[in-house]
């Protein structure tokens, strides 16, 4: 894992190995990321919410609802997944 300065991984949550935290990245309390994730800079993962592995959650993205399926972008406010 690699949480790149004025990141915050907040109580409870938990981050998968080979994971990114870009610069100035929230993770709310009691959050899970899966391995393998890249958290964009300025993105925030809303509490009690999973990310499964390979996910890549773009820049200034805001997670509110957990996601199932692997290797998804999500981008956007609030976060949806972006066609490939």
């Amino acid at each position: 894992v690699i949480i790149v300065p004025n990141s915050v991984v907040h109580h409870d949550s938990v981050v998968g190995a080979n994971t990114l935290v870009c610069a100035n990245v929230t993770v709310a309390g009691h959050v899970r990321v899966g391995s393998g994730c890249h958290l964009g800079a300025a993105s925030s993962l809303k509490n009690g919410i999973t990310l499964p592995g390979r996910t890549l959650l773009g820049m200034a993205a805001n997670a509110t609802k957990s996601w199932s399926q692997e290797g998804m972008v999500l981008t956007g406010n609030p976060a949806k997944p972006h066609p490939m």
